[in-house]
């Protein structure tokens, strides 16, 4: 399966991006950034070493033009949407609604992109911090502020995408 995955930097992106790669299927990985670039040295380390074990394009940004000529190229049999902002995410200033509209910057044409190039399949994920996730089954709250902002950008998708595109959401847990 040929495989384009936002959100490659992260922790969990990384290992689901292994995985998928040891199970053979051919990904590209988009990072917003030059791995020079990310302030962080664990992150930087992780877009290191994500060069030698799948495709890596840089300086590309969910919904933007670039994004948007990647998804041209054609033939991508699943777009996996696993990238979120999070700017200062544990800052109790943390702009939820900033993150919301970034993560899901220029939804409609992408998803219109992916149905016209013959990519039916797209998977969103989510994680521990998104409400009703976490430890046991209590039905936990989303985690402020940005779990809110994680729910919210799975939540848009439904209501925008094309009746060709098949939407999957997946949540760690």
């Amino acid at each position: 399966m040929k495989i384009l995955f936002t959100g490659s930097s992260s922790f969990t992106g990384f290992w689901i991006i292994r995985e998928l790669v040891a199970s053979g299927h051919m990904v590209t990985a988009l990072f917003r950034h030059q791995p020079q670039d990310y302030s962080d040295d664990i992150r930087r380390q992780r877009v290191l070493l994500a060069s030698k074990v799948y495709r890596s394009v840089y300086g590309c940004s969910f919904g933007d033009s670039s994004f948007l000529s990647l998804i041209g190229e054609g033939g991508w049999d699943l777009f996996c949407h696993h990238a979120a902002d999070v700017t200062h995410y544990k800052s109790p200033d943390f702009d939820a609604t900033g993150a919301v509209r970034n993560n899901t910057h220029n939804l409609s044409a992408v998803l219109h992109a992916l149905e016209s190039r013959g990519c039916g399949k797209v998977l969103l994920t989510g994680s521990v911090f998104d409400g009703g996730e976490g430890a046991g089954s209590q039905g936990l709250p989303d985690f402020p502020p940005y779990g809110l902002s994680k729910a919210l950008t799975a939540g848009i998708p439904l209501l925008l995408r094309p009746r060709q595109v098949e939407l999957w959401q997946v949540r760690d847990s």
